[in-house]
């Protein structure tokens, strides 16, 4: 019903010509767009995380639009740009994580169109191989019985989502409970539950994009900006920990592209002002959150908001892309909103 709402709205406003008023005030400021993932539909279906992975067949529509209705930069590039004339609303498209999708079907989309987009790479994810924490996570607590979750929460002092969180989404209540948890624990909660289970660890489609890839996109004109060494929540990190983590990510980054990282993407987009300080302090121009943009002009640097581009916020209750949504999503109306 809400979806079916959200249609009438999104066709009224472009009927009524809401949708162009405010596409043409974008042109004074600028639009950041985040994806995670674009992945072909039978590999969307069943995602455990439907909010961060994309079907390529939307992607490639959402691409055509901006290609012709927008101009289209990396971020560095596009907060250069800020205070010069344009006759097009200013956007960047940035990526979170490093998947290996980012390279194999993300980046020969964008390029066909004469796109170019920053990536926020994960660096231990990608130099490792090995999946992300969550991915891991994800495994093992779909194979775990609720008993042996407890029991490996009581063992690592991890405190457990309540009963009503996990009858609401059980998945999604333990990896919230997991984000709060610090990474030493966390990781020996995962080990124990995949203890014996040779193919918790595997998973090609969660692998990364391989360092020689991520090379390769900074060489096509894309940025690189760090996403962090292994995606640690970076409040729960003690002073040492954040300047080390912020230092390590860019150094491998820029050894790897042979180039400055001058962007930081906040993992999960959790920051503070101990965070903030310590990543202007480690030499970035500046960061990332989740959070939705405050105006048309970026406030602070180093907490950018962005705009969060999700299937369901794209589509017609039956699941077909809906580009009228995606322009009311773009230019915020739907931020309006809700």
């Amino acid at each position: 019903m809400r979806r079916q709402i959200r249609v009438v709205l999104d066709h009224g406003a472009r009927w009524f010509g809401v949708l162009r008023w405010l596409e043409a005030r974008m042109q004074a400021g600028l639009t950041v767009l985040t994806y995670h993932r674009v992945l072909s539909e039978k590999q969307c279906e069943g995602y455990p995380f439907p909010s961060l992975v994309m079907p390529d067949s939307m992607f490639a529509e959402q691409v055509a639009w901006l290609a012709d209705h927008a101009e289209v930069l990396p971020l560095s590039a596009a907060l250069d740009a800020l205070n010069r004339p344009r006759s097009k609303p200013l956007v960047a498209i940035t990526f979170d994580d490093g998947y290996w999708d980012n390279f194999e079907i993300v980046a020969p989309i964008l390029e066909a169109k004469g796109l170019r987009a920053t990536f926020f790479v994960t660096s231990n994810f990608v130099e490792s191989g090995e999946l992300m924490w969550f991915d891991l996570a994800v495994g093992a607590v779909r194979k775990a019985t609720d008993d042996a979750l407890l029991s490996a929460a009581r063992a690592h002092e991890i405190v457990p989502p309540t009963a009503r969180e996990i009858e609401e989404n059980r998945l999604r209540a333990w990896i919230e409970a997991l984000k709060l948890t610090p990474h030493q624990r966390r990781t020996a909660f995962v080990e124990q539950l995949a203890a014996g289970d040779d193919g918790a660890k595997s998973g090609a489609l969660y692998r990364p994009m391989r360092i020689e890839q991520v090379a390769a996109l900074a060489r096509r004109g894309h940025e690189i900006g760090s996403h962090s060494a292994s995606h640690e929540i970076l409040p729960l990190a003690t002073d040492a920990e954040l300047e080390e983590v912020l230092r390590e990510s860019r150094e491998k980054l820029q050894k790897w592209i042979g180039a400055p990282v001058p962007g930081f993407c906040y993992p999960d987009g959790s920051h503070d002002a101990r965070v903030v300080t310590a990543t202007g302090r480690a030499g970035y121009r500046y960061a990332c959150t989740t959070e939705p943009p405050e105006g048309l002009h970026p406030r602070d640097p180093l907490r950018m908001g962005r705009i969060d581009i999700t299937r369901t916020r794209v589509t017609r209750p039956g699941g077909a892309f809906d580009l009228v949504a995606f322009r009311a999503e773009v230019c915020r109306l739907h931020e309006a909103v809700r």
